[in-house]
């Protein structure tokens, strides 16, 4: 009887210690945790707007039921998720640089042990400006206002060369404007400015110039918002015109337009071979009248271009 006692009593104890994970088999709990992944790879591609296409896979691990994982820049997460299979394939906006990726398994509920890669993040973004220009007919000499520079790295990075369109080129080391003296014969310059960052990025600017670089008979100034030209794109947008009989000054603006019309019409009114006037009566200009008759006045010529030759 007390065999038998204590029989039953060790048989409840094992039944304990088994169910305690002690001994015997354990559960997915006990042991150690599951191993970090292995052949973790990893690529980006960059996009202009500052995106970046992330590729990452990696080895299996045994029993794994999911991975987590996660890219980090500087302390901040770019994306986190759990995939049930071994890549990952994110969308991120960041600076350029380095980026982290981090992957670890789960086996039930329990994370494993972490495998890291480093991640570039290549600078393929060139840097944006925005110029205008001023322009004295008694001196020629022009001179080009940095109205804004921006990159997605270091703007102290990035360095100015101006083309001035008439075989000369210069560095543009510090400041925000820069003069040049132009020969007093009639001609037509229209100056760039090459933008170039660290990562070499480049982005050649050109310099509204054309308008400035007019003479003109009257003090005025006039918004125009000439259309997008389909041959040179470059050649639309916005712009504010300053003008006097000493020269003039042309910037991009965000301001409302006076006038809207398309290149081919500001060709016409820019050479005097037709009156904005004219070319409102056309359908070929848009404003106010008062507009209208202020365009009419500042792009007035004493005469109208024309070709003397007879074929």
């Amino acid at each position: 009887m007390f065999a038998a006692r204590t029989l039953r009593t060790s048989a409840a104890a094992l039944a304990a210690l088994v169910a305690a994970g002690t001994i015997g088999t354990a559960p997915a709990m006990a042991g150690k945790p599951p191993p970090a992944p292995t052949g973790l790879t990893a690529s980006a591609t960059a996009h202009q707007d500052g995106s970046y296409d992330v590729t990452a896979s990696w080895n299996a691990v045994a029993s794994a039921t999911s991975y987590r994982v996660s890219l980090t820049k500087s302390g901040a997460t770019l994306s986190s998720t759990t995939v049930t299979t071994t890549s990952w394939a994110p969308t991120v906006t960041a600076t350029p640089g380095n980026a982290s990726l981090s992957v670890r398994a789960v086996v039930g509920k329990r994370p494993g042990k972490t495998a890291t890669l480093t991640v570039p993040l290549a600078d393929v973004t060139a840097p944006q400006g925005s110029y205008s220009s001023s322009w004295s007919n008694d001196t020629g000499v022009a001179t080009i206002t940095e109205d804004s520079l921006t990159d997605n790295s270091p703007v102290s990075g990035v360095t100015r060369t101006v083309n001035w369109d008439d075989g000369t080129s210069v560095a543009w080391p510090t400041g925000t404007t820069i003069t040049h003296s132009y020969s007093l014969t009639e001609a037509r310059y229209v100056p760039t400015v090459t933008l170039e960052d660290a990562a070499h990025n480049q982005n050649v600017v050109d310099v509204p110039a054309a308008l400035a670089q007019r003479g003109y008979q009257t003090s005025d100034a006039i918004t125009l918002d000439v259309a997008k030209d389909d041959l040179a794109p470059w050649n639309g947008g916005r712009i504010r015109l300053e003008c006097s009989p000493d020269g003039a000054a042309v910037a991009p603006s965000q301001g409302k337009a006076d006038v809207a019309l398309s290149v081919k019409a500001l060709a016409s009114l820019y050479s005097g071979y037709r009156s904005a006037r004219q070319l409102a009566q056309w359908g070929m200009l848009d404003g106010d009248d008062a507009a209208v008759e202020r365009a009419t006045r500042i792009f007035a010529t004493w005469h109208a271009p024309h070709c003397p030759d007879h074929f």
